[in-house]
């Protein structure tokens, strides 16, 4: 189970990330979203494991994909609840259409 801490500051990472391109003022908007995606490792958001018994490694990206899809919820429940008549499928492909801009 996600510890609910790390995953609401790994939100809040991740929505700094999307703010430094949204700073006009901001010379290197590539800067600023690498500053703020190092502070995921700070909080653990993605953690590596290495066994040496077995010489495995195993990735933890739990946190960060909780966090994700709580943000892509809460986009979709809001562009939902300002068209209500609007097929949830169609907010979906909305999102796509945003993804294949970027």
């Amino acid at each position: 189970m996600t510890d609910p801490e790390v995953t609401r500051q790994t939100a809040h990472v991740l929505l700094d990330a999307l703010s430094a391109f949204d700073d006009s003022s901001n010379p290197d908007p590539n800067a600023g979203m690498r500053l703020a995606l190092r502070r995921l490792q700070e909080i653990d958001a993605v953690s590596i494991l290495y066994d040496d018994e077995t010489d495995t490694r195993t990735v933890d990206a739990q946190p960060l994909l909780q966090a994700s899809l709580n943000l892509l919820t809460s986009a979709i429940v809001t562009r939902l609840n300002e068209n209500p008549n609007l097929p949830g499928v169609d907010v979906i492909t909305e999102l796509r259409e945003v993804t294949d801009l970027t």
